[in-house]
């Protein structure tokens, strides 16, 4: 067990970032910021529908400034940016002059100028107090992921593994360095890919698992056998509650070393 203790000890980049609030930067996530924001839009035409069959809303910003501070709470800077894009040129339009889109009076184009500068401070401000809180709560949640007598796992959605826990390099012998950016089929025996990935697929899906017995080999340890754990698998979501992933979580099992002439049911190799 001394070099999987050296190992462990040396590992200084062993956890890696769970989720991160930044503007996307892709088509796709731009998209899903959209459709955070879209709540806004509706707002909007809901408002501009009843002001059009004559009934008064009192203080229809109020309800914009709100649903904008939703948006960017669910979709953080994106999302809040997308619902004040929103409001703004919904202020362009609801304070031009009659007849004339782009022709205002004077308090009209304040209001405006007002609108321009405000909604978008909503959004930032409220998308970085969100994320403040968020970003505490996960600090919290990776000090007790780290420290973990159980072996931990945290898997991206397409099984890649993007943070191994010190609990999985005492029982395996394979350190954080070893294990991530790798796919963890990759990491168990093969006998044990086809369960695994149904297992994964079920919790993406929206459904439950049952726990898998896994093993796990041990390249280049002192160990002689494969460490084996009951493995559970949970969904592993953002802030804003989007499925980011899945979390295993293991039990070590007592393992019989081959040299005692016990033998294992499954007996192919990784």
């Amino acid at each position: 067990m001394g070099q999987v203790q050296s190992r462990e000890a040396s590992d200084r980049d062993w956890v890696a970032p769970i989720t991160s609030d930044r503007l996307p930067s892709s088509f796709l996530a731009w998209g899903q910021a959209t459709r955070e924001g879209l709540p806004t839009l509706l707002l909007i035409l809901a408002l501009e529908g009843l002001n059009r069959l004559g009934v008064a809303i009192p203080n229809p910003q109020l309800f914009l400034a709100v649903a904008i501070c939703i948006a960017a709470f669910r979709g953080g800077w994106a999302g809040g940016l997308v619902a004040a894009t929103f409001g703004v040129a919904n202020a362009v339009y609801f304070f031009s002059l009659p007849g004339d889109l782009f022709a205002y009076s004077t308090t009209g184009l304040s209001k405006v100028v007002v609108n321009a500068l405000t909604l978008p401070a909503i959004a930032a401000l409220t998308a970085t107090l969100a994320h403040r809180v968020a970003e505490g709560e996960h600090k919290r949640a990776l000090s007790f992921f780290k420290d973990a007598e159980a072996p931990i796992i945290l898997l991206e959605r397409d099984g890649t593994v993007l943070s191994w826990n010190r609990g999985m390099t005492r029982l395996t012998g394979i350190s954080a360095r070893e294990a991530q950016a790798r796919p963890i089929g990759h990491l168990v025996q093969s006998g044990d890919r086809p369960p695994l990935d149904q297992a994964l697929t079920a919790i993406l899906e929206g459904n439950t698992s049952l726990p898998l017995v896994l093993r796990f080999p041990l390249p280049g340890t002192s160990l002689d056998r494969p460490a084996r754990l009951s493995c559970s698998f949970h969904p592993n979501r953002t802030e804003t509650g989007h499925l980011a992933g899945v979390i295993m979580v293991g039990q070590a099992l007592p393992a019989t070393p081959v040299s005692q002439g016990t033998t294992d049911t499954r007996t192919d190799t990784p």
